[in-house]
């Protein structure tokens, strides 16, 4: 009848609205992860850019002084979670939140992104990953010391116009609960670019 119709319709509408309303909600929770500048460090050019091809996605990048206020150090994280919408963006919001509370305890990188990647197994369903890529630059000594969990390969270009790919690391976590991870360095020099980045 109609009037069924009219219902029906009514209830598809007021379905959409909430739909709409949560992915809006989950963009801006994404949004407020994201660095809304990026930190002014002597002697660095830095930039990130984080586009989404729908409302919400599973990419995340970070960039933050660790450590003392005496230090010198730096995070710089790339994520990717598996998936897209308030799911992967649920998932990014917690490997924000696990990321840094392990990367202030001045953990190796290999032993933060083992941690992550128990705390991800242990909270998460099984279809549930992320690829990661956490350095920690040194400063004083220009160095990087990085663990790739499965992320797209960042290149490191010199300034003479050489690349390598950083592979160092693992599994992307979240997949197994124990994972072997491994850590690698890059000393940087003036004139070097190093490419991070999502697919």
């Amino acid at each position: 009848t109609g009037i069924e119709q009219y219902e029906r319709v009514t209830e598809e509408r007021q379905y959409n609205e909430k739909t709409r309303h949560s992915m809006a909600q989950a963009m801006e929770v994404q949004q407020h992860l994201i660095p809304k500048s990026e930190p002014v460090i002597e002697g660095l050019d830095i930039s990130g850019r984080c586009i989404y091809c729908d409302e919400t996605g599973g990419d995340y990048y970070d960039v933050f002084k660790t450590g003392a206020a005496t230090e010198k150090s730096f995070a710089v994280i790339v994520g990717d979670v598996s998936g897209h919408g308030v799911p992967a963006a649920l998932l990014m919001a917690n490997l924000q939140a696990t990321l840094r509370s392990q990367v202030l305890q001045d953990t190796s990188c290999h032993l933060c992104v083992s941690n992550c990647n128990r705390l991800m197994y242990l909270s998460t369903t099984h279809d549930r990953f992320a690829t990661l890529f956490y350095g920690r630059l040194d400063l004083r000594s220009s160095v990087l010391t990085y663990c790739n969990a499965g992320h797209e390969r960042p290149y490191h270009l010199t300034a003479d116009g050489e690349f390598t790919r950083l592979t160092a690391g693992g599994l992307a976590v979240g997949i197994l609960e124990e994972f072997d991870y491994e850590d690698d360095i890059v000393i940087l020099q003036p004139g070097d670019t190093l490419v991070i980045f999502s697919d």
